[in-house]
Formats: structure tokens, C-alpha cells, sequence
């Protein structure tokens, strides 16, 4: 099976995701520093990796930009690439955030309860185009969903340096407050206007077949000759 330019740009996507998570992992047990954050706490950390995280971060974020572009461009979307890139997309997403929930970020329980509400959307948002892939319905994408995606992408990128310096932990924790309403707005507008989906179909009664009746008109040779002989005597 020949990969085209756009699939492997999505399988770099995926590929950059285990560097980032080494980059950042190794970013607090190879020559830390202690950093104090803004809402309290300290974290022991080498910048220089979780620089390198984020750089590696946003490359591969910009790879979904250019996958999806590409493929359309160049007429070459394939049924590899439409199950390759969601799955892409969502694992960078996840990943980076389950490491800056991880190593205290931003303070419990509002990192916990923000992952599980992005979470939930795209459970939701999945669960509604498989339904509506069965009933023959075509979902386009949200304009919504983007602009999230594109502040939630930004939020991550400040977060994983936040130690920096404490601007750039309140840009991060102001980008990701905003990327959870947008994730919240998005999704109710996604299934507010796809709702015909939800909508039971009328049961299909089939037709009831004709009855075919044959009726059977046996004629007996040797009774019709019977009966032709009694007429003529």
C-alpha cells in the first residue's frame, strides 16, 4: 500500500508524540531547578527539556494544519489518512495535558475537572458522527472546534514552559481557561445543530405480498371422454 505526502506528515504527528513525552518526563530528573509558580507550589525542573518539549509540541501541532491542507490540495485524501489524523490529533492533545495535569501545572481539582470535560466532548462529538455515519449523514466540521483546537494547541505551548517565568504560566492558564469554555460551546453547538440526527425514524413496515390464489382447473382425459360418450348415446 503506497502512503501518500499528507498520510506520512500525520504519521510524524504521531511519531513526535513519545519524543515529546520523553523530553518533557526527562525534563525533571536531569539538572533541575526549583521554579515557583504563580498559584502556589514549586516544581523542580530543567528548562531546557521542557523547552525542547514544547518545540517538539508545536511542530507537531502544526503538522495537523498542514496534513489536512495538503490531502485537500493535492486530491489525495484516503480512508488511511481519515482514521490516521483524529486519532492524531487527540493522542497529542491528551498526552500533553495528562503530563501537565501530572506534575501540578495547574492546581487540582480544576486541571482534573477541565480534562475530563475536553474529554467528554470528543467522546460525545465521535459518538455523534459514528451515529450519523450509520444513518447515511455527513457531518461537516465546526467552525467552533477549530478555533478551540487553535487556543487549547497555544494553551499547551505556554503551559509546558510555564517555570519560565510567571507571565507565561498566566498567558497559559488564560488561553486553557478559554480553550475549556470554547471546548464546552463548541460541543453543545455541534450537537444543537446535527440534533436531526437523534431523530427516531419512523419503522419501515414492509408490504404485505399479494396472495396469489391458483386455482387449478384439472381436466381428466378419460372423464372428459367418459362425458363426451354419455352425451352421445
Amino acid at each position: 500500500m503506497k502512503i501518500n505526502l499528507a498520510t506520512k506528515i500525520t504519521l510524524v504527528r504521531l511519531l513526535l508524540i513519545p519524543v515529546m513525552m520523553v523530553l518533557f518526563i526527562l525534563g525533571f530528573y536531569i539538572n533541575t531547578s526549583v521554579y515557583a509558580l504563580p498559584a502556589g507550589g514549586e516544581i523542580t525542573a530543567n528548562l531546557g527539556f521542557l523547552i525542547a518539549a514544547m518545540v517538539v509540541f508545536v511542530i507537531a501541532a502544526l503538522t495537523d494544519f498542514a496534513d489536512g491542507k495538503i490531502a485537500r490540495s493535492t486530491n489525495t485524501v484516503t480512508n488511511l489518512g481519515k482514521f490516521l489524523d483524529p486519532i492524531a490529533d487527540k493522542v497529542l492533545v491528551f498526552t500533553a495535558l495528562a503530563l501537565i495535569m501530572a506534575y501540578n501545572f495547574i492546581p487540582e481539582p480544576y486541571m482534573s475537572v477541565s480534562y475530563a470535560i475536553i474529554l467528554t466532548r470528543e467522546f460525545m462529538v465521535s459518538a455523534l458522527r459514528m451515529s450519523a455515519g450509520s444513518k447515511g449523514i455527513i457531518i461537516a466540521a465546526d467552525g467552533w472546534g477549530k478555533v478551540k483546537t487553535l487556543f487549547t494547541d497555544f494553551a499547551i505551548g505556554f503551559l509546558i514552559c510555564a517555570p519560565i517565568h510567571a507571565a507565561v504560566w498566566y498567558i497559559g492558564v488564560v488561553l486553557y481557561a478559554i480553550a475549556v469554555l470554547l471546548t464546552i460551546y463548541s460541543g453543545l453547538s455541534y450537537i444543537y445543530k446535527n440534533r436531526a440526527v437523534f431523530k427516531e425514524e419512523a419503522p419501515v413496515v414492509p408490504a404485505a405480498e399479494p396472495v396469489a390464489v391458483a386455482v387449478e382447473v384439472a381436466v381428466d382425459n378419460d372423464v372428459a371422454t367418459d362425458a363426451d360418450n354419455a352425451e352421445k348415446e
